[in-house]
């Protein structure tokens, strides 16, 4: 019994805690202008959500490329190819 208590609340803990990242770079993203930065905080959104919603993974890793292709920024391509790799390792898709 005191295990699977002991796991309910590392599992809570754990969500909280991510929630309050993602909350973290949502704010962050809102202020960011079109540059490098900006490409960073859609890659680490995208890692974030990689476990909860891989279709908003998806969305911010696209997002990601489409504004580091913009400003040619190559570093930022490859971080967020490697989140979109992963969005579709998630969902079971080896073909992309």
């Amino acid at each position: 019994m005191k295990r699977s208590l002991s796991l309910i609340l590392l599992l809570a803990c754990s969500i909280f805690a991510q929630s309050e990242v993602i909350d973290s770079l949502l704010i962050e993203l809102k202020s960011s202008k079109n540059d490098s930065n900006k490409v960073k905080v859609l890659c680490q959104l995208a890692w974030e959500e990689s476990n909860n919603n891989s279709g908003k993974c998806k969305t911010y890793a696209q997002e990601a490329i489409s504004l580091s292709n913009q400003i040619n920024y190559k570093r930022g391509v490859a971080f967020a190819n490697n989140a979109l790799g992963v969005f579709y390792n998630t969902i079971g898709d080896n073909q992309n």
